[in-house]
């Protein structure tokens, strides 16, 4: 097993491109666990991540109060590519985008079965230009993903607030005060 745990505490990045904290985890029998808590990120280069995490095994992830923001376009504050039996553990986050064409929370693939929580996290968007702002997004889901959380999470000025496949999610969580999905 492998646990870490962040030590940054700011991460910026002025170039296109700049990811602040990108982990990529390849084996697929060794789990692990991530906490990430009370960093900030921000980014003035177009198609940058804040923290983005890939991994085949399962993997545990705990992200808490990290402050991320975006003034290029096209940013992503919290990505996710995870395999069978992960757990994704989102509290009081808060992604905001000057730039346009931001998302929030991207789980870009979940394969097998998946827990995820999201509480109390603010995506802040800009959604004025013809680019779209995306708030909470799942893009692919194999398996089920078991989705949980009590807090609401608040995603202003998005041009989507929420999105997921039609299948494959039980459970729910509240943004802007409604059920989703």
């Amino acid at each position: 097993a492998i646990a870490a745990r962040s030590c940054i505490s700011k991460v910026s990045g002025a170039g296109a491109s700049s990811d602040g904290l990108l982990i990529d985890l390849p084996s697929a029998t060794k789990a692990s666990t991530i906490s990430l808590a009370d960093n900030t990120f921000s980014f003035a280069g177009n198609d940058s991540t804040a923290i983005d995490v890939t991994g085949l095994a399962p993997v545990g992830v705990a992200a808490a109060r990290n402050l991320i923001g975006f003034s290029g376009t096209s940013g992503t504050g919290l990505a996710f590519t995870l395999g069978d039996g992960s757990a994704v553990n989102l509290q009081s986050n808060s992604i905001g985008d000057t730039g346009g064409g931001g998302t929030g929370i991207l789980f870009r693939s979940l394969t097998g079965d998946t827990d995820v929580t999201i509480n109390d996290t603010l995506v802040n968007l800009l959604s004025t230009g013809v680019l779209v702002d995306r708030g909470i997004v799942f893009n692919s889901i194999t398996g089920t993903v078991d989705l949980a959380g009590t807090q609401n999470n608040v995603v202003r000025f998005a041009t989507q607030a929420f999105s997921a496949p039609a299948t494959g999610i039980v459970g729910e969580i509240l943004v802007n005060g409604a059920e989703v999905p």
